[in-house]
């Protein structure tokens, strides 16, 4: 049998072993509870943030990207093919715009025995996201209200140094407000293993995380991409259209989330993949969100998502 088909045949047995998590909550055992004790992700002030400069990695790790066009046979064997097995299954960080069919991914790296978290006891949104943390989606969303980050157009001739000139000057504070707040790195111990974290808004804020996951392996990402006319469409279809509280149309905020994407991925030090999702010839498409009303009793229509998409 071949070396990646062995790789596959292990994913695929592993994911078998694992036992039926709930779908929301705190995990459940004993995890649930001391999840319950961390309480609702607290704002940081963060008046005078300590100085920072953000660092080239100076190291090489395992970087695939697949062009677009190209077949990809599944997430599993992608992520076989990077060395992921039933002895090494290292966190997934999965980033790309939003509508760009991260959901999807996340929803075929959880069939195979990764877990995450969409909600902590005493922490809820005005809605739940069925592949998204609420705590990954607050503490992104705080950095973003702080910073304005997602208001800046990075379309411009030299869309990476535009992101990183953006990126650096918000750094310090960045760190403040994510990297260093200690109920994120206390949930994150906490967190169930192997984990996959999925939030549009990391396109925005992924630079801020190595410090969370200091302590073990650099997570894995993997890149989710897909062709702007689509992810202009998608928004249409759920009635997204309406960007002018950033700045600029639809055109121009897809765009730059899409260039943030990639820029994010070049510069995270760690294994990365990249893939366009149009390329997988097996996934189930996602269902993004709950049908119950908090508290109980019927469906609702879910609001826009201004920032996430």
């Amino acid at each position: 049998m071949p070396a990646a088909a062995r790789l596959l045949a292990g994913l695929v047995v592993f994911a078998a072993a694992q036992p039926r998590r709930p779908p929301r909550g705190g995990g459940g055992g004993g995890n649930a509870a001391k999840s319950q004790a961390i309480g609702k992700l607290k704002p940081r002030a963060c008046a005078n943030p300590t100085p920072a400069a953000l660092e080239p990695c100076g190291r090489d790790f395992y970087a695939r990207v697949y062009a677009d066009g190209s077949r990809v046979e599944s997430v599993a064997a992608m992520l076989a093919d990077a060395g992921v097995n039933e002895s090494h299954r290292p966190t997934i960080l999965v980033l790309g715009a939003g509508h760009s069919g991260t959901s999807t991914v996340t929803a075929e790296i959880l069939k195979l025995g990764w877990t995450q978290w969409t909600a902590t006891a005493g922490f809820e949104r005005h809605f739940t996201q069925k592949h998204e943390d609420g705590f990954v989606v607050h503490a992104n969303d705080m950095f973003i209200q702080k910073t304005h980050v997602d208001k800046v157009n990075v379309n411009a001739a030299n869309a990476t140094r535009a992101c990183g000139d953006v990126a650096a000057r918000h750094y310090a504070l960045g760190r403040c407000v994510v990297s260093d707040h200690p109920q994120l790195k206390r949930r994150w111990a906490l967190y169930p293993r192997p984990a996959v974290l999925k939030d549009p808004r990391f396109v925005w804020a992924l630079h801020l995380w190595p410090e969370v996951f200091a302590g073990e392996a650099p997570p894995l990402v993997v890149h989710v991409r897909r062709d702007q006319a689509s992810i202009r469409r998608s928004h249409e279809a759920r009635g997204e259209v309406q960007f002018k509280n950033l700045g600029m149309d639809l055109a121009d905020a897809v765009a730059s989330r899409v260039h943030w994407g990639e820029w994010q991925r070049r510069r995270w030090c760690g294994p990365t993949i990249s893939l366009n999702v149009a390329s997988l010839m097996h996934a189930a498409r996602a269902n993004h969100f709950t049908a119950a009303k908090p508290g109980g009793g019927g469906g609702r229509k879910p609001g826009p998502r201004a920032r996430g998409g």
